[in-house]
């Protein structure tokens, strides 16, 4: 027999309601009957001891009764109370349902998206400065297999840095170049001293990467974790030939749709809703928060329309010549680039036509509309 008088709530860190662990916690508690009666949303929690940890919170209430839910939500120190028909896990007032990890993309026109190359190397093949770059490419040989590489840092932060690319390098190159064959035994040397078996495994061939990945063409880079409050993603569509490192996702986009996809206000709303977080920061995930994006089926024209919006984003971009990522989308100075969020106020407008939803820019409508179509997607 169900009580309906039973209630309880609890105290935890926010991260019990995003990401993989909604699933495990939630679907128990709803099917046996639990309903989420109110929640505070995620917010800072102070302590008056001198060495206070910020830790950021959700207070969740439960009842196995009627509910007419209530959200308390904070943003700079500003508090909001909305009454939503439903709360569920991820506490929106969407659908019970549970975006889980999925290997491949659920919806059309998402193309796959995996992580970057990872060296194992001891950073032997990494080349981080411009005086170090001067000295690899002074030899002739090793130039040839000198690439642009891409990593969470240089993308945001638009640092420079390089590395040797030497998967498909003649032996033969290797062993006329001193500087390859220098950087080629460290390699090999490193991955021996390893404590795991796999990274010694890894020294037969030491010339390549422990996992080779790279694009063909274009590609959409990522970073794996990024600062919150953004508006819009730090993300960044790479040139064929450039390599993107363990520290972020890519995905090939040989005519700038993905781009225009991920740089919409309705991914940031979907990333906010189902990523996790690390404190305050977004974490991507390429089989939680991608794979899963609800993207309806685009006409030619529509795509064609996010793809030219999304290259007027990159136009802009350019405009300010010497500005990192981390410059154009500190949340304090988006006044100081104008043209550029009137080109994503245009994307936006794109991708919401896709969806046949005038959202107005409302986040909760966004999301709700999203995790509808996801629902109808997975039968749930």
């Amino acid at each position: 027999m169900v009580n309906t008088d039973a209630e309880f709530s609890f105290v935890s860190t926010n991260s019990i309601c995003q990401g993989q662990p909604v699933p495990s916690l939630f679907r128990p508690l709803f099917d046996a009957g639990w309903r989420v009666s109110f929640a505070h949303r995620s917010f800072v929690w102070d302590s008056a001891a001198d060495d206070e940890a910020h830790v950021h919170v959700v207070i969740v209430g439960f009842s196995q009764g009627p509910v007419e839910p209530v959200a308390f939500s904070y943003h700079r120190a500003k508090r909001t109370i909305e009454h939503p028909n439903n709360l569920n896990g991820y506490l929106l007032d969407a659908p019970n349902v549970f975006v889980e990890k999925k290997m491949r993309p659920l919806f059309e026109d998402v193309s796959p998206m995996v992580i970057g190359g990872k060296p194992a190397d001891g950073g032997y093949f990494q080349i981080k400065t411009r005086e170090e770059y001067e000295d690899v490419i002074s030899d002739s040989v090793a130039a040839k297999y000198v690439v642009p590489c891409v990593g969470a840092q240089e993308l945001i932060n638009n640092k420079e840095r390089w590395s040797l690319w030497l998967a498909d390098a003649p032996r033969s190159d290797i062993a006329k170049s001193p500087i390859l064959r220098e950087r080629v035994q460290g390699v090999r040397d490193f991955r021996l001293a390893s404590k795991k078996a796999s990274t010694r495994r890894l020294a037969d061939e030491p010339w390549r990467y422990a996992e080779v990945r790279k694009a063909d063409g274009p590609f959409l880079c990522v970073p794996r974790h990024f600062s919150g409050g953004r508006k819009y993603f730090t993300v960044k569509r790479c040139e064929s030939g450039e390599i993107a490192t363990d520290a972020c996702f890519f995905a090939d986009d040989p005519d700038g749709l993905l781009f225009g996809i991920i740089s919409s206000g309705v991914f940031m709303a979907w990333q906010k809703a189902v990523g996790g977080e690390l404190k305050s920061d977004c974490r991507f995930s390429n089989t939680i928060v991608w794979n899963n994006f609800p993207l309806p089926k685009l006409t030619d024209e529509g795509r064609r329309a996010i793809i030219d919006a999304g290259q007027a984003v990159l136009s802009a971009r350019g405009l300010y010549h010497g500005a990192s990522l981390a410059d154009l989308y500190k949340p304090a100075d988006e006044f100081l680039y104008p043209e550029l969020f009137e080109a994503h106020g245009k994307l936006d407008e794109a991708i919401e036509s896709a969806y046949s939803v005038d959202f107005k820019g409302d986040e909760n409508k966004i999301v709700s509309h999203l995790f509808n179509l996801y629902a109808e997607k997975v039968g749930e």
